[in-house]
């Protein structure tokens, strides 16, 4: 979602494309890449799981791999940025080899990693190695997405996994009221807001004991609709 508001926003140069497929397919790559190596250490050999899940990986990594190189030679300074992302990636294969892959904190970590990709992909799309150089739209992308995915992070997990435990309610309650305002006092963008709002009234009527697919499907249409009101905000 955050490469795709990038690109509606005029980033989708041919090679700004190729970022969001080579992206897109990354995330099945590090997934089965990650159960792999949680399984490799876990079990202390090379199981039958550990292969299964790495072979899964193969096609994903051919691919990303393609995509990767036609980036890196067009723009050779972004190997030193893909480099800091294997930073956040260890971590979570570190959580997940720990048996935390289901955590908070691991949650966090993919928000946060899938939040910053628009700033690859304005470099990318513009040619500009410099960060300094990045336009606050695109920094407000980031942080607009970072906010909104946290929150549904929460919500979900408020709902499935800690469904017994009402503090993670109340605690994805406040971050949702807390969150309402600040495209407004940041962004200045009450268009936004209402995404926030609309997530806010979410967390407040959709009780644990939901179905999965419910769930599920609110939370499309809610990413749907960030995408349009950051469009309509930013254009």
């Amino acid at each position: 979602m955050p490469n795709l508001i990038t690109v509606l926003l005029g980033e989708g140069t041919w090679l700004g494309w190729l970022f969001f497929d080579t992206w897109v397919c990354a995330y099945p790559l590090s997934y089965f890449l990650t159960a792999a190596a949680a399984a490799r250490f876990r079990r202390g050999k090379w199981s039958a799981r550990a292969r299964k899940e790495l072979m899964r990986a193969m096609p994903w990594a051919g691919v990303t791999s393609l995509g990767a190189a036609v980036l890196t030679i067009n723009r050779p300074w972004i190997f030193f940025e893909a480099i800091l992302l294997l930073l956040p990636w260890s971590i979570s294969i570190y959580l997940a080899i720990t048996g935390r892959d289901r955590g908070i904190t691991n949650d966090l970590v993919l928000v946060a990693m899938a939040s910053v990709s628009p700033l690859l992909m304005y470099q990318i799309a513009n040619n500009e190695s410099a960060i300094g150089q990045i336009p606050a739209s695109i920094w407000q992308i980031c942080l607009v997405s970072f906010l909104f995915f946290t929150g549904t992070v929460l919500h979900v997990k408020a709902l499935i996994r800690e469904a017994k435990n009402r503090q993670w309610h109340l605690v994805s309650s406040v971050y949702h009221v807390a969150a309402v305002p600040v495209p407004i006092l940041i962004l200045h963008s009450w268009l936004i807001a209402l995404t926030f709002f609309l997530s806010l009234i979410r967390t407040l009527l959709i009780r644990p004991g939901a179905r999965p697919t419910r769930i599920g499907a609110v939370e499309g249409l809610l990413a749907v609709l960030l995408v349009v009101t950051t469009v309509a905000a930013k254009s």
